[in-house]
């Protein structure tokens, strides 16, 4: 029986390759095989291991309403359904995700936590010593790869006064706030009717206003102004290059969320949301509802065994 059992021995190697390719909700069950196990799957390599494997896999869509789902879009069907911390319940307005991490924010973004909802570990932020009159504007989520850190931006302004924006900058090493300076710009950016705040792209974040595009870099913590154009732009040498001529048809009104590998998903103001592919040139729905106002957010989604110092377990 001893020769029989060593026939189908798996090295620890064996053991950390083929769990790293593994769902999270499947490597979670596994941490009660063995000590050894677990002790793999509590290796920081293998939770850096895991996230990398993750990405190369094709994007799910975190989906927020009255309830909260995780999408495949291999399928357009549900993957697994969500519990909020029940700190955050209720408390929902700004949702950014990064690295499996999602950062939840209430209206005046004053009330912040980060999640990981594979996990089913949260942390509540300090609260910042800025006024909580302040007017959010932008809130955006990102890592910062050189110092191996999670930051969270927030951008505000006084109501009542001469409008000039403030900005912190909260670090996950640090769990502290501390503020940036914001640089001299037109007005007229901030006033703009859209803000928005993308996903981090190799460290930075990139601040949409009226007219114009600031970036922001995580690791330095410095804003740079960019030229808007409707190009891609470079990140090595600064310069513009085309990336995508999307031939929508009438199937789509707006194209806001590209996941990688050439998809998207789009709205139709009419039959809601959809997933669209550029090499196909085709569209499926997405089971969202058709109302769009019940709809608070829509984000890109890796699964991740990624946890912070702090975390806790949710009830």
């Amino acid at each position: 029986m001893a020769t029989k059992r060593s026939n189908y021995y798996l090295s620890e190697e064996m053991v950390f390759n083929i769990l790293s390719f593994l769902p999270v909700l499947s490597i979670l069950r596994f941490k009660s095989v063995c000590k050894t196990w677990l002790s793999i799957i509590s290796n920081p390599q293998f939770v850096e291991t895991q996230l990398i494997n993750s990405r190369k896999k094709q994007a799910s869509v975190l989906k927020a309403c009255y309830d909260w789902r995780v999408y495949s879009i291999d399928t357009c069907e549900e993957s697994f359904g969500l519990k909020l911390p029940s700190h955050c319940n209720g408390m929902v307005r700004y949702i950014r995700s990064c690295n499996g991490l999602v950062c939840l924010s209430d209206e005046y973004c004053n009330v912040i936590c980060i999640w990981n909802p594979c996990t089913r570990q949260f942390k509540m932020l300090p609260v910042s010593e800025k006024k909580a009159e302040l007017i959010p504007l932008y809130l955006g989520f990102g890592f910062d790869a050189i110092g191996n850190d999670y930051k969270i931006l927030r951008i505000a302004f006084a109501e009542g006064c001469s409008f000039e924006a403030e900005a912190e900058l909260y670090s996950a090493n640090a769990d502290s706030w501390k503020e940036v300076l914001v640089p001299e710009i037109e007005e007229s950016f901030w006033h703009g009717p859209r803000k928005i705040c993308g996903p981090d792209i190799n460290g930075v974040l990139y601040l949409e206003g009226d007219g114009g595009l600031l970036a922001f870099d995580l690791h330095n913590e410095v804003f740079g102004e960019i030229v808007l154009s409707l190009w891609t732009l470079d990140d090595v040498c600064g310069s513009w290059t085309k990336k995508f001529n999307l031939e929508i048809d009438f199937e789509l009104n707006r194209v806001f969320l590209y996941l990688g590998f050439e998809q998207f998903v789009g709205l139709n103001y009419v039959f809601g949301y959809k997933f669209y592919d550029y090499k196909k040139k085709a569209t499926k729905n997405l089971p969202f509802p058709t109302h769009l106002t019940d709809v608070k957010a829509v984000v890109k989604f890796t699964e991740s065994l990624v946890s912070l110092e702090g975390f806790q377990l949710q009830e």
